[in-house]
């Protein structure tokens, strides 16, 4: 209690606001952090699921098990998949698969007088066709494809179509939409049932086709529009949003895919392919960016990489976040998606596994960032970088000019997140006098450095393990007395320096003090407090 009670400032992630991050120490609105990013964005919430966020909100984001959050705070980045959502488009190719939505969803009945009930109003039959008995039949007599249509007014979606044969003869019968053939032919009696996924250019109505030899009765003909699978992410009601769909693979032996070929892309620079995806009948996937082949597999059963160097993310109801990371060799990637078995995409199918996906990214980045998903497809969707700055003031921090401690506990995105930077500064935009703690330039360093009129006086360094694990981080000063502590060890030391008078601090701000390289990171707490002893360190950090 003796230590916390030295601390002039703590920020630990809890309450907020609109474009406010309150501070626990001071619980006054001098501590506050200004919030700023123009867009809106994502969080993982505390029971697992992503959620939207409103502009200039901060982000206390969780993982997984965890009932505190932390403070997420990112980079600028560009989804440029432009149907991150809508996987039945055909912006995603399928090969050797389908995408499927949630039958138990269909919503109204698409189709006119589809039960005939009195009479075939609202369809148009060829000459074969005749209506009889709350049902149409096909004679048999015709020499071509022939069948009975109905009007359709609907352009896309994902729709579930039934019909109804009896009395068959011969022949075959299939359903074609907006000129699109939907379906594979059907022969012999009983209740025709698929999914369809319709993209169409024109208004051409729904058509029941018989073959040359068909001859046989249709009834109850029915088209409705349906919704995908719950997806690991909640509404503005917090009701599951039902955007997620179902992979499923056919009956040929080799890949089933759902792949984009041609996206733009930088040749030489680092981009980060992701996907959510739960196991269905098949546990694994597997995620390839072309240009160069960068292939991962992963269990989804387990949360495991089977193959390759992606990365796992856990999320609840059994979703996943799989990424995979690569340097593009040229300007053009493909993108494909595939269930796996035993760590291969290439497998006999049988027609009715599949896992379940949802939100797909590309983003030029080396880690797979917050999701950024459009209002309406069809563009690629961006978010401004989080900006936390302004906690304090001079008659907070002006005492701890001449020393004291800066605090954090955090963890970085990446072994190479370099360049991040929190800092005590005049509040001025300006380096001239300022005490920094950072990730470094080199992998998985980081550092503690004191300014003083532009001059580096005092500075120390430590690299560890993997800085993308959360570390207690504290770096004190004092005239001629600099230190560095991880985890509650003394790391560093630097024994020659000077520190500015009394009241030269006036700001606590997640970037370098000048407005740039901003502290983007995973931040559970930070603290100010005046100089700690050896003993204080190693208490407060363990």
């Amino acid at each position: 209690m003796s230590i916390y009670s030295d601390a002039v400032l703590i920020l630990k992630p809890s309450g907020y606001k609109a474009a406010e991050l309150y501070s626990v120490v001071p619980n006054t609105s001098v501590g506050d952090f200004d919030v700023a990013r123009s867009s809106t964005t994502t969080r993982i919430n505390a029971s697992g699921y992503i959620e939207d966020v409103a502009a200039n909100v901060p982000r206390l984001n969780y993982d997984i098990g965890d009932s505190c959050p932390y403070l997420l705070t990112q980079e600028a980045s560009t989804n440029l998949i432009t149907y991150p959502i809508s996987f039945e488009d055909d912006f995603w190719v399928k090969s050797g698969a389908s995408i499927e939505g949630d039958s138990s969803t269909a919503g109204s009945e698409e189709v006119t007088n589809g039960s005939f009930t009195g009479s075939a109003t609202g369809w148009t039959l060829d000459a074969e066709w005749s209506y009889s008995s709350n049902s149409i039949s096909c004679n048999g007599t015709q020499t071509g494809n022939v069948g009975a249509k109905n009007v359709w007014t609907k352009r896309t979606g994902i729709f579930l179509y039934e019909f109804v044969v009896s009395n068959y003869t011969s022949g075959y019968v299939r359903i074609i939409i907006g000129g699109n053939v939907v379906s594979d032919w059907y022969s012999g009696d009983g209740n025709k049932t698929a999914q369809i996924n319709i993209f169409l250019s024109n208004y051409d109505g729904i058509y029941i086709q018989g073959d040359a030899d068909f001859v046989g009765t249709i009834d109850n003909v029915s088209v409705k529009e349906i919704q995908g699978f719950d997806a690991p992410k909640v509404d503005g009601n917090g009701d599951l949003e039902t955007e997620a769909y179902k992979l499923v693979e056919d009956t040929s032996s080799g890949n089933h895919s759902a792949y984009k070929s041609g996206l733009a892309v930088t040749s030489g620079n680092t981009y980060t392919f992701s996907v959510y995806a739960k196991k269905s009948e098949r546990s694994e996937v597997r995620l390839t960016p072309s240009n160069p082949v960068t292939a991962s597999v992963f269990d989804l059963d387990g949360g495991t990489i089977v193959s390759g160097d992606g990365n796992i993310e856990a999320l609840a109801n059994g979703w996943y976040r799989c990424s995979v990371i690569y340097t593009a060799n040229s300007t053009s990637s493909d993108l494909y998606i595939q269930p796996s078995v035993s760590g291969s995409p290439t497998y006999q199918g049988d027609g009715t596994s599949g896992i379940y996906i949802a939100y797909a990214q590309l983003e030029e980045s080396d880690y797979a960032s917050s999701l950024m998903l459009p209002v309406t497809e069809g563009s690629t969707t961006s978010r401004v970088g989080d900006a936390i700055t302004g906690g304090g003031d001079s008659t907070l921090l002006g005492g701890l000019s001449s020393s004291g401690t800066l605090i954090i506990e955090s963890a970085a995105f990446t072994q190479t997140d370099a360049n991040r930077f929190i800092a005590l500064s005049e509040g001025l935009g300006t380096t001239t006098n300022s005490c920094k703690i950072y990730y470094s330039l080199v992998t998985n360093k980081i550092a503690g450095a004191y300014y003083l009129a532009g001059s580096l006086v005092g500075y120390c360094e430590y690299v560890l393990t993997d800085v993308t694990l959360y570390h207690k981080i504290l770096f004190r000063w004092a005239e001629d007395d600099f230190s560095l502590f991880i985890d509650g060890v003394e790391v560093d030391t630097d024994a020659s320096g000077s520190t500015a008078v009394s009241g030269t601090f006036k700001s606590l701000d997640f970037y370098r003090g000048d407005a740039a390289n901003y502290w983007y990171a995973k931040t559970k707490q930070v603290q100010v407090l005046e100089y700690l002893s050896d003993a204080d360190c190693i208490t407060l950090t363990t």
